[in-house]
């Protein structure tokens, strides 16, 4: 049994790698073979190659051409013997994967296929948009782009090329998505609802308990990019706002590092905010320990979010704006606190709540270390994946009763 992953990058960058990471550990322990298509233009980490039974440098992969000669895609699905061609981050689906006879499966990790600015919300207001793509694009000048190497800083994209792409992936088999707003948004965007999924994301679970509650000064944990989208700036106003005694530590790194450390010192935060940098995945549970709450607040409509999962993993109360695919996971009253988008008022509220009453934070927290385990089982999450990937006559009975189980 044979399965081709296709994705551009071959290297552990973010969270789409570190998924895609997971699930192949667990197809190679289920005997799967699985292989690797990329893009030889982007630098790889040998450590992810190692992860495949083969990789496969793949030009068509690439926006630009390219000084290295590989095969063409058809000729690495033909040499891995794939079953199916599962599909991740690239720009374009290249044309001869329409020519491959195996189920062709694409899993829509963000708003990159369905949105010219790729984050999902309005550039005037920050309000999240929920309509499809069409003439309201132009007036929100969505084919400006961010670029720091253009030459204004700004390039243009194609918002009718962007059409042209989703329509070429609405002939896939099928489209994965992780959350409701992710399939919604599918959609309305005319992808064939016969042809789109809902699969909540899982991460593998450790055999470590749940991090006690510390002693000592409150903590607020954020993890995440330092970028934009996800709403750091919000999250240093709300702390601004906060009456009682608390620490916030700030784990990532992005290109609004300094501006976010810039906007710390202006609101008198430098002595209760430290910014840890990028930390390594094995060293992140020792800063949720370090927690009491943590803080997902994201602007962007997050497609699904997966350190909400890693905090109640770690049994951690989650604050977050009630955006995106955050919902799915997030039980307001029960896991955490949901806050109307946007509303640095109230998310500072809810954060003071937690800090408070640590009866109800470790509550909220123990409600959600069970959740995580009941809905987001990685053994179930695979199970899943596989029944979705492989054609019937290559799953067993037992796998095919186990999905319909779950499903209903």
């Amino acid at each position: 049994m044979s399965i081709l992953f296709v994705h551009e990058r071959a290297a552990f960058t973010g969270g789409v790698e570190q998924n895609i990471a997971d699930t192949v550990r667990a197809f190679t322990a289920r005997g799967i073979d699985c292989h690797l298509a990329y893009n030889p233009l982007i630098p790889m980490h040998q450590r992810f190659l190692a992860l495949f039974t083969s990789s496969h440098p793949c030009n068509e992969l690439s926006m630009a051409s390219s000084i290295f000669a590989t095969l063409s895609f058809s000729e690495i699905a033909r040499e891995t013997g794939a079953h199916c061609i599962y599909i991740h981050k690239i720009p374009t689906v290249p044309e001869s994967i329409f020519t491959v006879s195996v189920r062709r499966v694409q899993m829509v990790h963000d708003h990159d296929l369905c949105c010219p600015r790729r984050h999902k919300y309005y550039a005037h207001n920050t309000a999240v948009c929920t309509r499809p793509i069409g003439p309201h694009c132009y007036l929100d000048a969505a084919f400006l782009v961010r670029d720091p190497n253009a030459r204004f800083g700004f390039r243009y994209e194609s918002i009718e090329a962007k059409r042209h792409e989703m329509l070429r992936r609405k002939q896939l088999d099928l489209s994965l998505v992780a959350s409701e707003f992710m399939q919604l948004e599918l959609l309305s965007n005319g992808f064939p609802p016969e042809r789109t999924c809902v699969l909540p994301l899982a991460i593998p679970q450790d055999v470590t308990s749940p991090s006690v509650v510390p002693s000592g000064i409150p903590t607020v944990l954020y993890v995440g990019q330092l970028i934009h989208g996800k709403g750091v700036d919000l999250l240093l106003r709300a702390l601004a706002q906060i009456n009682v005694s608390f620490r916030a530590i700030i784990v990532g790194k992005g290109n609004a590092e300094a501006s976010l450390r810039c906007l710390s010192r202006e609101l008198g935060l430098e002595d209760r905010v430290e910014f840890a940098g990028w930390v390594e995945n094995a060293s992140l549970p020792g800063y949720y320990a370090l927690s009491h709450v943590v803080a997902v607040p994201s602007r962007w409509p997050e497609p699904f979010g997966m350190v909400g999962l890693e905090a109640m993993r770690h049994a951690k109360p989650v604050v977050a704006f009630d955006v995106g695919g955050i919902p799915d996971w997030l039980t307001h009253g029960h896991t955490g606190l949901l806050v109307t988008p946007g509303n640095v008022g109230a998310f500072a509220e809810a954060l003071e709540r937690l800090i408070v009453d640590r009866e109800l934070a470790v509550t909220l927290g123990a409600a959600g270390a069970i959740q995580v385990k009941k809905r987001f089982g990685f053994d179930i999450y695979i199970d899943r994946l596989l029944e979705l990937l492989l054609p019937p006559s290559l799953n067993s009975p037992a796998s095919s009763k186990l999905f319909l189980e779950v499903s209903h």
